[in-house]
């Protein structure tokens, strides 16, 4: 909506302006009319209008003088003049002061709306040119906001310069961050920047760390479709992640909207959400107090024992539980991919698994397509299958069969109490001495701690069973309860009781 003053010293013109001419039709409206200029310029000092329409000669004043005026100090205002007279003198000084257009009277409705037409059409231009010149500006105080965003140190002068020019460039009303990640594909600031700036879309791109973060100017609300478009504006080929942050009024505001968007972005992950998520539908979902107790960082070593041991359940389930753990505590996206990637190199290299498929760069290259936590969870559970696969294949391909004799007696007579490999040797007819030391270079494990771990594996599941008795568990399992609840201990961090009241808290 154009404003539109109208300064007019005979009343029954005046009104008839207010009145008779169909404003709405061109998406205006009369906000104030007055009898001379001076009074005029009050209204003006204290409102803003688009367009002001005075006549030229005027009992109290004159329209040139009020034209003068308003040239010097709201020189964005469109000035149309009416008059009587075609005269050439005014004609000049029309021209000197700037003026958009003349009416001649008899004012005629369709000529004067075609005038007020052709000036809102040229505000429009000028608001363009204005915004696409005040986007320059604010690129080169990208530096300075990125900064802000991210609570890194900053000259407050040069923040207190970002936030004028936000205020006055831009005239700033209301304000939306989002942050973007693409996946698998590397996204070029310099030709987003060409898009925005052909569209004229008042968004400023900023660079926040891994993340792309955007500023979107606009008092209309934002939702999904607004980012749909934006897709097609980028020209995305592949798939992106947007969180979209609250809508704020004051610049010194936006560091609230990035950190809200951060939020939403992070939520929209952990939860396996649509690829755009807004701050303002998770937000009761969102207040997540972090446990100072809870375990962050996967258990690379515990994995190694299940690859060793061939307990391919059990690193299934390790994987269940953190992914869940993880989304508990809202942790961090880049902390997640940081800790399956090293986990996954460290698997590797000390397992002797030598596959293509997990080499560092192919990793990396596959968590970068990663977009939810759910498809994460689902990665580590693959690759531990097939690390897994692969260490069973150099298994059988160096075990010496002695130590495979060794290892089915173990398990035939896992009841046995006191079973040793130095019994073992003896029933064997071989060395104690090269029996030990051939399995432990076949399974990169004592023969001892094999046995414990599986021990305490196979417990577990006799535990598993409703109203297990501890001491039937120990006959199954060829320990001594004082051993056996030491080696839970030692393996699980409980005791055997605690790990049936967790399984089974109702059971007595």
């Amino acid at each position: 909506m154009f404003d539109v003053v109208i300064v007019e010293d005979k009343k029954i013109t005046r009104e008839g302006l207010i009145q008779f001419v169909d404003w709405a039709s061109i998406n205006a409206r009369v906000v104030g009319a007055f009898d001379c200029g001076q009074s005029a310029i009050e209204f003006l000092s204290r409102n803003k209008a688009h367009i002001v329409i005075t006549d030229i000669e005027m009992e109290n004043g004159s329209g040139m003088e009020l034209s003068a005026y308003i040239h010097e100090r709201m020189p964005q205002i469109k000035i149309i003049i009416i008059s009587a007279y075609e005269r050439f003198s005014y004609a000049h000084q029309a021209i000197q002061y700037g003026v958009f257009s003349y009416v001649l009277k008899p004012i005629a409705e369709k000529e004067l709306l075609d005038k007020v037409r052709h000036a809102t059409h040229q505000i429009t231009k000028d608001r363009e040119v204005h915004a696409l010149a005040s986007f320059v500006t604010l690129q080169e105080l990208s530096t300075t906001l990125e900064a802000y965003l991210m609570s890194r140190a900053v000259d407050p002068s040069m923040l207190d310069q970002a936030f004028e020019t936000l205020q006055g460039e831009l005239d700033f009303t209301r304000a939306t961050v989002f942050v973007v990640r693409g996946y698998g594909e590397r996204i070029s600031m310099s030709r987003l920047k060409e898009e925005v700036a052909r569209t004229g879309k008042k968004i400023m791109l900023l660079q926040c760390g891994t993340l792309l973060a955007g500023i979107i100017f606009d008092d209309k609300p934002i939702d999904k479709l607004y980012f749909e478009n934006l897709y097609k504006i980028f020209k995305f080929r592949k798939k992106v992640r947007i969180g979209v942050g609250i809508n704020v009024g004051t610049p010194a505001e936006l560091k609230e909207s990035y950190e809200s968007a951060l939020q939403a972005y992070r939520y929209g992950f952990l939860h396996s959400l649509d690829m755009i998520t807004f701050y303002e539908r998770v937000r009761e979902d969102l207040h997540v107090e972090k446990k100072k107790d809870s375990t962050l960082f996967l258990d690379t070593s515990y994995l190694i024992k299940c690859m060793e041991a061939e307990w391919d359940d059990e690193a299934e389930k390790y994987i269940d539980m953190m992914s869940a753990k993880w989304k508990a505590v809202n942790s961090s996206i880049t902390h997640m991919i940081n800790q399956c990637s090293e986990s996954i190199s460290r698997l590797t290299s000390e397992l002797s698994v030598n596959a293509d498929a997990f080499a560092p760069e192919t990793v990396l290259a596959d968590l970068e397509h990663i977009t939810c936590l759910a498809e994460l969870q689902s990665y580590m559970k693959e690759s531990m299958k097939s690390i897994s696969n692969e260490v069973k294949k150099n298994k059988s391909q160096k075990i010496r069969p002695i130590v495979k004799l060794a290892l089915s007696y173990s398990l035939d007579h896992i009841e046995e109490v006191g079973l040793s490999l130095k019994i073992i040797a003896s029933k064997l007819n071989t060395s104690y001495v090269y029996l030990s030391k051939a399995f432990k270079e076949d399974y990169q494990i004592g023969y001892t701690e094999y046995m414990n771990l599986y021990r305490i594996e196979l417990a577990k599941k006799h535990l598993s069973t409703p109203h297990a008795k501890i001491g039937d568990v120990c006959a199954r399992i060829g320990l001594e309860q004082k051993n056996f609840y030491f080696l839970f201990k030692k393996y699980m961090g409980m005791t055997p009781k605690e790990y049936q009241s967790k399984n089974f808290p109702n059971v007595g």
